[in-house]
């Protein structure tokens, strides 16, 4: 019987060595920020909070198109309006969206969007401080590849549970941690 054993960056069969061809992992964060509107009324459940683009969401050197994949691993919502307990959705697309949104109203996603859907995050979990708060979801694993001339992740930021006002527009950042192989 033949043992392996993979140990910092070396396979080892039996006691003999092999390097393992391996180039690391790049990895970033990226942030948006949102710009608000406030029409008093707050958001509603399922009503869309903001669009925002992430990138580059991958570290491209070429056209090689493996080496425009990669894993959105953390989203965080640093959110600086009075703290409120309610639930937003994250909605990640491999490109932009091919209908117009508007702020507040209710997100319709066509058949041709639902494609490009890279996934969703559940943010639910929320520490608040006195006047602001850091809601986040932590080990996802959604990976995606974008197209040759794409270099951005792109996502709509929908109210889960509501209502939520803000105190202000830019009162949210988005931030979204990818790795890259």
């Amino acid at each position: 019987m033949l043992r392996t054993l993979f140990v910092a960056g070396l396979l080892l069969f039996a006691g003999t060595a092999h390097a393992v061809d391996r180039i690391g992992q790049y990895q970033t964060t990226l942030s948006a920020k949102a710009n608000l509107t406030d029409d008093g009324l707050g958001y509603q459940a399922g009503e869309l909070i903001a669009l925002l683009r992430f990138g580059p969401a991958v570290n491209v050197d070429s056209h090689d198109i493996e080496k425009r994949s990669g894993t959105i691993r953390h989203v965080v919502i640093l959110d600086k309006s009075a703290f409120d307990d309610y639930t937003v959705r994250v909605h990640f697309f491999d490109r932009p969206l091919t209908t117009s949104h508007v702020d507040g109203s209710a997100f319709t996603l066509n058949d041709g969007d639902l494609d490009n859907l890279i996934g969703v995050a559940n943010i639910s979990t929320w520490y608040s401080q006195a006047d602001n708060s850091v809601g986040q979801v932590l080990n996802l694993d959604m990976p995606f590849i974008l197209s040759r001339n794409l270099t951005e992740i792109h996502a709509a930021v929908i109210a889960g549970t509501g209502p939520q006002t803000y105190d202000s527009a830019g009162d949210i950042t988005v931030r979204v941690t990818v790795s890259q192989d």
